[in-house]
């Protein structure tokens, strides 16, 4: 028998989800969310701050967040959650983890770069269960649940077929400011550059990981990264059939800050130019 988890009180024991409906109302949220970024959008006047040098936040995130939050400790009250602006809110059962980042890509919706998302996954223990990505620009929604698949606006995706690192086309990404990570993010960049057909970089890692699930991009590397930037998309890029791993091509953490994504097929070559 499935239980929907909201309903049950905080000290059940929780053996069974019931993805399928806990997915169901994910994506409503998530999409709901993305309704409220277009809005938000559309304002003439964005309020902006900084948490660190060139790293934004902006009343659009605050907002999202909000909203978020509030949906899930609804249907949710005993899950626990970890969200980009507010950190960690514990609640009654600590198994159960929603990680949450409202604006991915802030540089780039300040700038009025269509290129952002909003990005939710479940966690249970250390295990992603579900996860959805919504890119608001083209109203399109990523999803996955473990075991399940992974699935594009109801259309089921896979990583792409490429098999030769020289016909790849790559993504990477940066830290915000004059981090000292970026160093190897750049030397990262320089190595890709001079082995793959291309390399990019897009402001917004969640889409990253959609992309390479989908088999648009066919890897993705980054090194300090943040775990809410990368958890739905690392189930989606899973349940989509590619590899996840650290730099190095060892067993990845969530919570590592770094990653390399790819389509599994040049996952070993991209190890060896990433390292040497």
């Amino acid at each position: 028998m499935n239980f929907h988890l909201s309903l049950l009180g905080p000290k059940v024991v929780l053996k069974v989800l019931d993805k399928k409906k806990t997915l169901n109302v994910l994506l409503e949220i998530i999409k709901e969310s993305g309704v409220i970024l277009a809005s938000e959008s559309k304002k003439s006047c964005l309020e902006i701050n900084f948490k660190a040098k060139a790293d934004m936040v902006t009343n659009a995130d605050k907002t999202v967040e909000d909203y978020i939050i509030q949906r899930l400790t609804t249907e949710f009250p005993c899950f626990s959650i970890f969200s980009e602006e507010v950190g960690l809110i514990k609640s009654d059962n600590s198994d159960f983890l929603w990680i949450i980042d409202p604006l991915d890509g802030t540089t780039n919706f300040v700038h009025g770069y269509p290129f952002f998302s909003t990005s939710i996954a479940l966690m249970y223990k250390d295990e992603l269960i579900v996860g959805a990505v919504h890119d608001v620009s083209r109203n399109e929604t990523f999803y996955a649940t473990k075991g399940g698949g992974a699935y594009l606006n109801g259309e089921q995706i896979k990583v792409s077929k490429i098999t030769n690192l020289s016909e790849s086309l790559i993504v990477t990404g940066f830290a915000n400011g004059s981090h000292p990570e970026n160093i190897a993010n750049l030397r990262h960049f320089k190595n890709a550059l001079e082995n793959c057909q291309a390399v990019r970089r897009t402001g917004s890692a969640a889409l990253d990981m959609c992309y390479v699930s989908c088999g648009r991009l066919d890897a993705y590397v980054q090194k300090r990264i943040n775990a809410y930037d990368i958890a739905a998309g690392c189930i989606i890029l899973t349940e989509a059939g590619g590899k996840i791993s650290s730099l190095d091509g060892r067993t990845s953490s969530l919570f590592s800050g770094e990653i390399l994504a790819s389509n599994g097929n040049i996952h070993s070559e991209l190890v060896d130019i990433i390292t040497s």
